[in-house]
This record gives structure tokens, sequence and C-alpha cells, in this order.
């Protein structure tokens, strides 16, 4: 297949923005690539003529910045390549895909030019000596209040994997831990969307320091309500509020005092 040379593909570019023809058409004039012409012109539109002209040098540092924005804005490929100036659609999947198996360290480790081949990085079978007892050790020492792995939650593990990623390969931390990739990958992308009860966790916060930890759902429900209708906004119901209070460990002293 014959080089295209990047006067050619800026030349494609203007000439689709300045111009009436689609992408396709312009991309099969000079030619370009059905998948890769979208995403010259993605960069052009951010970028300009820089974009194309100065790629950006790739490092380890780089590999790691682009995943980690992309899985943190929930950017698409194209979206990626775009805000990063860089045209390899190929590489920013591989890229992803390694990360999400191995963590930080299979990204950094690669080196220009070579193509990784299973035998470069270890195994999805393999593990170090020891790996998953230190992996327990870990978890228990976040979990802290819970006295065993059977008891966490989905959300307590998910966390914990999200806290220690960068220690052990995801893989690893899967096999060690009572929580399939799948569950681990809903609580991830959970954790990065903002928190909607923010506002509202502040607010039982405050009143149950207020009085001291003295006062339970039922009384805490009711001064949130009417503050919430003071401000014209609409009030959470009790249950909301009883399982905010579940989440943030706000137990009254009396309850404390039975138990």
């Amino acid at each position: 297949m014959t080089k295209i040379s990047i006067d050619t593909k800026i030349t494609a570019v203007e000439e689709y923005l300045t111009g009436t023809q689609s992408k396709t058409g312009v991309g099969k004039k000079y030619p370009i690539a059905s998948m890769l012409f979208p995403t010259l012109v993605a960069i052009y539109n951010q970028h300009k003529r820089k974009g194309l002209l100065q790629p950006p040098e790739v490092t380890g540092k780089f590999r790691v910045a682009l995943v980690q924005w992309k899985q943190q804005n929930y950017a698409s490929v194209t979206e990626t390549c775009a805000h990063c100036s860089f045209t390899s659609i190929e590489a920013v999947v591989r890229w992803k895909r390694l990360y999400n198996l191995y963590g930080i360290q299979a990204l950094m480790e690669m080196r220009p030019g070579v193509k990784t081949h299973r035998k470069g990085i270890r195994s999805e079978t393999y593990q170090a000596p020891r790996t998953r007892e230190f992996i327990i050790a870990d978890t228990h020492r976040r979990l802290k209040k819970t006295t065993s792995l059977e008891r966490a939650s989905n959300q307590e593990l998910a966390q914990v994997i999200t806290d220690i990623r960068a220690k052990y390969r995801l893989v690893d931390l899967i096999k060690a831990l009572p929580i399939s990739i799948s569950v681990f990958q809903y609580w991830q992308a959970r954790f990065r969307r903002p928190d909607k009860s923010a506002d509202l966790k502040r607010m039982i916060t405050a009143v149950f320091n207020e009085h001291h930890g003295n006062y339970g759902v039922p009384r805490i429900a009711v001064i949130v309500r009417k503050r919430y209708v003071a401000q014209e906004l609409p009030s959470p119901n009790h249950k909301r509020i009883q399982r905010l209070m579940r989440e943030l460990e706000l137990n009254s002293s009396r309850c404390r005092q039975r138990t």
C-alpha cells in the first residue's frame, strides 16, 4: 500500500472542510483509509495543521496518559486521537487492552518499534509466587471493618482493586478476589461518575455532627427534609437518607451503646 505524505493528508482534510464532498468521497480521492480520515479531520479541527505536522513523542508516560484520559472521559478512539494529536487507531485500542489486563507497567515497558508479543509480557495464566497471598493481605488491610472477604460487598472489593491496581496485574487481582471482571468494570465506571448524592451526604453528615451523633435515621431525616423544603428543593425520602447514613457509617451513639 502506498504511503501517503502528511502534506497530502492535510490537503485532503482542508479540501473536505472547505468543500461539499463527504469524508468518504475525499478519502477515496487521495486515497486515505476510511477509518483514518475521520481521525485526521478531528485532529485538524482541534489543533489545526500543527496537530498533524507535529505528532507527539510516543513514550511510556504518553501511552499511560492517553489511555487514562480516554477512560476518565469515556471518550471514543477518535476523540482520544484528536485530543492527543495521535493518528494510530490500532495503537490506542492495543494500549487500552494492555492497560486493562496488565496495568501501567505494561505500557511503560513497551519499546518503540517492537511489536508486543505474548512472550514479552507474562501470560495470563502465569502468576508470580505468593502473589495471591500478597493481594489478600493487602485487601484485608484496606477493608478494615470487614472481617472476611466473603462479607465484603462488590463495591468494596472494586474499590480495593482500584487502590492496589498499580502493584498487581488486573488478571491476578480478579483471580485472587471473589469478584468477576464484568462486576469490577461496572463499579469502575460508577466510581468515575459524579456523585449525585454528594450534597445530600454533606448535609446528612453536618446534621449528624451538629447533634453530636445522638440522632438516628428518623430525626436526621426530618431535619434534612425540612432544610431541603426551605431551599425549595425536592426533599429526599427517609429510605434514601437511611441508605446514605449506612454508607457513611453514621450510627447514633444510642445504637452503638445497645450493640
